[in-house]
């Protein structure tokens, strides 16, 4: 599969650890070394299976037939992601239970859960559209761990500057709505 393709996936996939970053920085919420690893791993399995599902779809139908199915469900959900913006309610999550100001396993498992659930979704279209490749998952993982410390930093530095997290999301959505479009002429 295209690197533009997979960076275009693992980018889009990872605009909410970003936003979540900037949240705990601005909060100085922790996240030590453990929980990204905890964070990169379950947001791997969630994408990988995902991934898996999508590419075991196209076996039941023509390959033409997989790719616009794949294409027309990124685009729905980039669409999708975008509206979402802006009818949510903005959410206090912080995964942080015991307000503690430090992330542990158990609810670094929940925020992966959490960071992932847009990724299913991806996967399985990326999976059906042809993208069976497992650089997609560990892209993915890797740029939710990377974009979760670059956001605590920033938050950390710009503690007076509110970012507005429909920002992220919507941007999030437009990747999605380019990897449809790219996926279609390539």
């Amino acid at each position: 599969m295209a690197l533009l393709t997979i960076l275009l996936i693992a980018i889009s996939l990872s605009m909410d650890a970003l936003a979540m970053g900037i949240s705990y920085g601005l909060r100085g919420i922790r996240t030590p070394w453990y929980a990204r690893l905890i964070l990169c791993g379950v947001s791997v399995f969630i994408t990988g299976s995902a991934v898996a599902a999508g590419s075991l779809v196209t076996l039941l139908i023509t390959p033409e037939a997989a790719k616009l199915i794949g294409i027309g469900m990124l685009a729905v959900l980039g669409i999708v992601i975008i509206l979402q913006a802006f009818l949510k309610k903005k959410e206090a999550e912080s995964c942080d239970f015991d307000h503690s100001k430090h992330i542990d396993a158990l609810e670094a498992v929940y925020l992966g859960v959490a960071l992932s659930i847009d990724s299913f979704g991806a996967g399985i279209s990326t999976g059906i559209a042809g993208g069976g490749d497992i650089g997609i998952p560990l892209a993915a993982g890797l740029c939710q761990m990377v974009f979760l410390c670059a956001g605590e930093f920033c938050g950390k530095k710009l503690k007076y500057i509110k970012a507005d997290d429909r920002l992220f999301t919507v941007i999030s959505g437009v990747l999605l709505l380019i990897l449809a479009a790219v996926r279609y002429f390539c």
